[in-house]
């Protein structure tokens, strides 16, 4: 089984650095200190679909993990 929080490299706009590449853990502590200021090659039309797939992806890390009980 395909671990999905390994192998996704994203890019953003962080206030230390104009174009910084990070994997998913370090993307969502980024987000959490408020620290990104922008996802690189997002579209206007992307956001909420980026914002839908940051959530899922949020929410299988926290069940994986044991944080959330399964239903």
């Amino acid at each position: 089984m395909l671990n999905p929080l390994i192998p996704i490299v994203f890019r953003m706009e962080t206030g230390d650095t104009l174009h910084a590449t990070a994997l998913s853990p370090k993307v969502y502590a980024a987000l959490m200190r408020d620290d990104v200021e922008a996802c690189q090659a997002l579209r206007p039309h992307q956001h909420h679909v980026w914002h839908v797939f940051l959530v899922q992806l949020g929410t299988l890390a926290l069940r994986g993990r044991g944080g959330l009980n399964s239903p």
